[in-house]
């Protein structure tokens, strides 16, 4: 009987635990598409996990896509983010990066390949769309100004939908 007892608390328990592990967790990221005389497309899925109510930490992938009459770009690495929000709407987002670019020069068959760090500073907003839904936008701006890096101006700005967060 008393085994009986602890096996259906241990099942309690172990469901209690999954069920707060899966609320701790939320998923977003950025999709990006621009057709035209230059084609970009962009994708950026991260996954965090709230340590605290107001922060959390995560890890993403990003791979982009760049092509025009002369070169096409591949674009691909990892990152590892902060966020603390500030309000419900505002948050402070940190993110440090590591990216690789591989460009195929049209025509000529050569190619390269160059790999330099990020580490983006900044914050955003998010806007509720339902029940752990949310769209936001983000101004970034990378502090480290690699000499490599495919930021303009060193600015980044994103925006995509959250779940879970």
């Amino acid at each position: 009987m008393f085994s009986s007892f602890f096996a259906a608390a241990q099942e309690t328990e172990s469901e209690a635990k999954k069920s707060k592990l899966k609320d701790k967790i939320y998923y977003t990221g950025n999709i990006g598409l621009s057709l035209g005389n230059n084609t970009n497309i962009m994708i950026n899925p991260l996954i965090g996990y709230r340590v605290t109510e107001k922060y959390s930490a995560g890890i993403g992938i990003n791979y982009q896509y760049v092509s025009n009459t002369v070169t096409d770009i591949h674009v691909y690495g990892g990152s590892v983010f902060n966020r603390y929000i500030l309000t419900p709407e505002i948050f402070a987002h940190a993110e440090y990066e590591t990216l690789t670019y591989k460009s195929d020069i049209i025509g000529e068959g050569t190619s390269g390949a160059t790999t330099f760090p990020a580490l983006l500073v900044g914050g955003g907003y998010r806007q509720s769309l339902g029940q752990r839904v949310s769209a936001s936008a983000m101004i970034l701006y990378d502090v480290l100004q690699h000499e490599n890096s495919i930021y303009p101006d060193n600015i980044v700005l994103r925006g995509g939908v959250n779940l879970g967060f």
